[in-house]
């Protein structure tokens, strides 16, 4: 475990950038010039902001959490009722967790943060489109951040 580590810091930097994915999600519902869009901004900022809150939650338990990205991963370290308490979350905010098909939406989203920080890299010859549940996205870092909130006592809009 890597006593370094400052909490109330590492609880900041996932409320920056998830403000920042909030502001590039306004941001792309706005035309702008020579068609900028901050729309692959939004889901890496979203993304790594729930890594960061994932990764939190996993050190407040002692857990270790090492180095990776996949969110999937991060948040299957968790206690068992956090996750079932912010499965719950999640669905009460976008509605459900798994998709039309059964799987977990987490699985749709797990690697946003390696794959849309690099979108001009995709092969655009084997798909014509890159697909992220940004709904479940969203809900899944609000419910990381509400849970990050309440344990260090922090109250978002007062």
């Amino acid at each position: 475990m890597n006593s370094n580590i400052d909490a109330f810091e590492m609880f900041r930097t996932g409320c920056e950038f998830s403000d920042c994915a909030d502001f590039c999600l306004k941001e792309a519902s706005t035309p702008h010039p020579k068609f900028l869009s901050y729309a692959s901004p939004a889901v890496v900022n979203a993304a790594f902001a729930c890594e960061v809150f994932l990764k939190l939650l996993l050190y407040w338990n002692g857990i270790e959490g090492k180095k990776i990205h996949e969110l999937n991963d991060l948040f299957e370290k968790l206690p068992n009722n956090m996750q079932i308490g912010l499965k719950n979350s999640v669905i009460s905010r976008y509605g459900r967790w798994n998709d039309v098909w059964g799987f977990d939406c987490l699985d749709n989203v797990t690697d946003a943060f390696v794959i849309w920080r690099y979108s001009y890299e995709h092969d655009w010859g084997k798909s014509t489109q890159m697909h992220v549940d940004l709904g479940f996205l969203i809900a899944f870092r609000d419910a990381l951040k509400e849970l990050c909130c309440q344990s260090f006592g922090w109250v978002e809009n007062p």
